[in-house]
């Protein structure tokens, strides 16, 4: 019973939170039409999830959205929330996500929306980096440990008014996965762009392209090390 009542009497208050933190900290609106929590659909996974996400510009950029998706779920082992080792998130799903990003012709980017104030609070309150074997003054460190992260059908588009550049993906599906907290972890991409065009002063120089990529990394974070293994890269049919 208490699975199933405390996320339906935490969720608006939640979806409350986000928002209202969201907007604080960015120059732009934040917008969504439901937040769902459940200890039951992934148990003993705690799953969340935002459904129809819209960021939406201000000032110049006034009406222009920024990014839109359909949802995002999360997917959080349930223990991790009750250790001091770091909420352990093992999915980040992001359905059919659009991303439009402009850039104006004075160099003014509709991305750059994180308003000073809020960057400096985020310094301020940074917590500290305790490393392995160091004893803890403080308190406990905060750890993410991304386990898997993939866009589904996602779509992209890109216009430079400054360099008078543009470039467009469709149907975007990718799936990265890896122990990101491990300092040494192998890293899987998969990926694959069904039309990828690129235009630069007017002239097309891929139009609807299809790209894949399965890519294999042995990556040693702790030393900022990569060593590719086997991968495959196509462009059509290169």
């Amino acid at each position: 019973i208490a699975l199933l009542t405390i996320p339906l009497l935490l969720k608006d208050k939640i979806g409350d939170i986000v928002k209202q933190t969201a907007n604080d900290m960015l120059n732009a609106k934040v917008e969504f039409s439901d937040l769902d929590i459940s200890l039951i659909r992934h148990f003993p996974q705690a799953s969340i999830s935002i459904e129809d996400l819209e960021i939406i510009g201000k000032d110049k950029f006034e009406n222009d959205t920024l990014v839109s998706t359909k949802s995002i779920d999360i997917v959080v082992n349930l223990m991790s929330l009750f250790s001091d080792e770091g909420y352990e998130i093992n999915h980040i799903i992001f359905d059919t996500p659009n991303i439009n990003a402009i850039v104006l012709s004075d160099g003014k980017a509709n991305w750059d929306i994180m308003k000073s104030d809020s960057t400096e609070v985020i310094e301020e309150t940074e917590p500290e980096v305790v490393i392995e074997g160091e004893a803890d003054t403080t308190s406990s460190p905060f750890k993410l440990q991304l386990k898997e992260f993939s866009i589904d059908n996602a779509s992209i588009f890109y216009t430079d008014s400054s360099s008078n550049m543009a470039f467009a993906i469709e149907d975007l599906n990718l799936t990265l996965s890896g122990n990101m907290q491990d300092m040494r972890t192998d890293l899987k991409l998969k990926t694959t762009i069904e039309k990828l065009s690129a235009a630069i002063d007017g002239i097309s120089y891929i139009k609807n392209a299809s790209f894949s990529a399965d890519i294999n990394v042995d990556a040693d974070l702790e030393n900022n090390k990569y060593i590719l293994k086997e991968n495959v890269i196509a462009l059509n049919a290169i």
